[in-house]
């Protein structure tokens, strides 16, 4: 009786596990933007609770650089590129910026916490404030606006 009762147990807590991880979806997203000097290929995650964004994690790479001379100037682009992309580390808000000197690239990685970002930080770094409340459907289409450079799954 006592393995019938545990068994039970064990089914009652992984439904509720389940059910409660239900609620919960992610939309996973890669775009290519071809730009004049160099291109940005990037992976967007946003995850959704209850059908409200919760958090976005990006990774965005941009590479193929074609300016002149690189190996000369690349001291000078890295200097400016991090400047124009500043890291940050605000409640909320999370922003890295790395350079690969070897393969000239540079990569940002976004991190933000909708659940925690305050209006100032959102206006600081240009998040519209809508973004915190549109639901999974809303950011998925908006996403899928321009199907030449973005796919989403």
């Amino acid at each position: 009786m006592k393995k019938v009762l545990s068994v039970t147990a064990m089914v009652l807590v992984g439904i509720f596990f389940l059910t409660g991880c239900g609620n919960e979806k992610v939309l996973e997203c890669s775009m290519k933007n071809v730009g004049n000097n160099m291109n940005a290929y990037g992976n967007i995650k946003y995850t959704f609770k209850n059908d409200k964004i919760v958090s976005q994690h990006s990774v965005i790479e941009f590479k193929d650089i074609t300016v002149p001379n690189l190996d000369q100037v690349w001291d000078t682009y890295v200097e400016q590129f991090t400047e124009q992309n500043k890291p940050a580390d605000e409640v909320g808000y999370k922003r890295t910026v790395k350079s690969d000197n070897k393969n000239h690239t540079f990569t940002i990685t976004l991190d933000v916490d909708y659940s925690k970002i305050t209006s100032q930080v959102m206006n600081k770094y240009g998040i519209n404030e809508e973004e915190a409340s549109v639901s999974y459907d809303d950011m998925k289409r908006s996403m899928l606006d321009n199907p030449d450079t973005i796919s989403c799954k």
